[in-house]
């Protein structure tokens, strides 16, 4: 198995909180570590991270369990936090595409010779399955392994998420949120508190999103269902918008669209009948021209397929009667 550079393990961690929708900033040089970054998400304050990562390996010898795998510690002899900031210790495994991450506030002493931290790689493989896993070794610290596209989400809870290694009870309930994030009652007993309660429902949540997201993605190819393009570039839309009784998170809800075409959905420039066949607003297309907001159009229009892309399975493809009752939720009348 391959080991990332330095400067490698930093544009995956850029990149994967890109992806997770945070606006990232980077203070430090290329290749610089520990990086420091700044990061937002949408709506919240700025946050400084400094970064620092490793490849997890197994690192060898017979004497080392099979499940036990590690970041080796090199090039510091302490993690550190900047004045205002938080400390993120992250694990890269390339061979499953998620990361480690480490609970600073149990490894912020001055470190020993040949300094290791450990996960199992159980816990590296349900990330990798499910999205999310947390992992103990029974001294109170909890490791979250976590899928490169979820390592946003983590970011925004993870004092919280660590947190979870204070009860033998509290982590078996972040355990199974993390295996069955669609049964989360089981999880939630009275002896959790409400603090607690409440990420679990969050965790929860942005697991299923994300499942939600898998699943629409690999049906249509990871290509925009309105005009092809992929580019990793694309959202998983609902159909039948959530906030209402009869949506779901079935794949025949979702259709996979490129953000232009997911604004323009949901904003009801452009929509699909059951026949599949695109259709645009003309009338509001009139009033854009009218105020003279028209500006692309014609790209616009010549960028669109005239019937959308279908996945190959047909119990993927918009039910009819799906189709139908978005569109008279989003106001369209179509013959």
């Amino acid at each position: 198995m391959s080991r990332l550079r330095k400067e490698q393990l930093l544009v995956r961690v850029v990149d994967s909180l890109l992806t997770g929708g945070l606006l990232v900033n980077r203070t430090t040089g290329r290749g610089e570590h520990p990086a420091e970054l700044i990061v937002q998400e949408h709506n919240k304050a700025p946050r400084l991270l400094r970064v620092y990562v490793w490849n997890v390996t197994h690192g060898g010898g017979a004497a080392r369990a099979a499940n036990e795998y590690r970041i080796q510690v090199t090039g510091i002899d302490r993690f550190e936090a900047p004045p205002g900031g938080e400390v993120l210790i992250l694990g890269w495994f390339e061979e499953l595409e998620v990361f480690a991450a480490f609970d600073f506030r149990f490894h912020s002493v001055r470190l020993g010779a040949s300094p290791s931290i450990q996960i199992g790689r159980n816990a590296l493989e349900a990330a990798a399955r499910n999205g999310f896993a947390p992992y103990t070794r029974g001294n109170g610290e909890i490791t979250v392994a976590v899928r490169w596209d979820l390592l946003a989400a983590y970011v925004s809870q993870l004092k919280e998420l660590h947190d979870f290694g204070d009860g033998v009870e509290d982590f078996r309930a972040l355990e199974h949120i993390s295996d069955n994030p669609e049964n989360l009652a089981p999880a939630l007993s009275p002896s959790i508190s409400a603090p607690r309660s409440r990420v679990l429902v969050q965790t929860a949540r942005l697991l299923r999103d994300a499942g939600f997201r898998d699943r629409v993605l690999a049906a249509y190819g990871h290509a925009c269902a309105f005009c092809g393009v992929q580019l990793e570039l694309l959202d998983a839309a609902h159909i039948v918008p959530v906030n209402h009784d009869a949506s779901s998170d079935e794949v025949s809800n979702g259709i996979a669209l490129c953000a232009l075409h997911h604004r323009s959905y949901d904003r009801s420039l452009i929509t699909f009948d059951t026949s599949y066949r695109l259709v645009i607003d003309e009338r509001r297309m009139d009033r854009l021209r009218m105020r003279e907001r028209a500006l692309g159009e014609d790209g616009f229009r010549r960028a669109l397929r005239e019937t959308i892309v279908l996945p190959s399975r047909t119990d993927h493809r918009p039910k009819p009667e799906i189709v139908s009752l978005a569109n008279e939720l989003r106001g369209w009348r179509l013959a």
